[in-house]
């Protein structure tokens, strides 16, 4: 039987080292810049329609069924 979990002090996750050792480094990130959802159409022909999302915008089977009747149905 395991023994219960019991997690680290600050001091009990310190690395033991050398007063010259060199300190680690911590990097920084970027925030992301974002992403884009591109929905392709196609049949045997080809290409019949390329939607790009909008930013902020839910994907739903609503958006879906609207982008059917409205773009796709035309197209073909």
């Amino acid at each position: 039987m395991n023994p219960p979990h019991e997690p680290e002090r600050n001091h009990q996750g310190m690395d033991c080292k050398h007063l010259t050792s060199p300190v680690k480094k911590k990097f920084k990130t970027d925030p992301s810049a974002g992403k884009v959802l591109l929905t392709l159409f196609w049949d045997s022909q080809g290409q019949i329609l390329e939607h790009h999302q909008e930013r902020g915008t839910t994907v739903s089977s609503v958006c879906d069924s609207g982008i059917l009747q409205d773009q796709v149905r035309p197209a073909i």
